[in-house]
């Protein structure tokens, strides 16, 4: 979560991240509950080594949802197709 920059023409605090690629390797390799805990534990060292704005670890908080919401449907549309045109699937949408 440290390597992250704006997009051009969406408001500020829009940013991409490669964090999520962590998630979805435990994810894809040991499950949906590693994708889980890595997505924790991304957020706990992001919020302790940054810390917050509000105080409160809200961005940490609505980065893990989306996370845990990019990850696991991928997980379960690859549990599915385990081909090569699953895989693509699941990184094309």
């Amino acid at each position: 979560m440290l390597i992250k920059f704006p997009l051009p023409t969406f408001p500020a605090y829009l940013t991409v991240d490669f964090s999520d690629i962590p998630a979805l390797i435990a994810a894809l390799l040991f499950g949906p509950i590693a994708a889980i805990v890595v997505e924790f534990i991304k957020n706990l060292i992001d919020y302790l080594m940054i810390g917050s704005e509000a105080g409160l670890p809200i961005g940490n908080l609505a980065n893990f949802l989306a996370g845990i919401s990019f990850v696991l449907p991928t997980y379960f549309v690859y549990k599915r197709l385990k081909t090569k045109k699953g895989m693509m699937f699941c990184f094309i949408s």
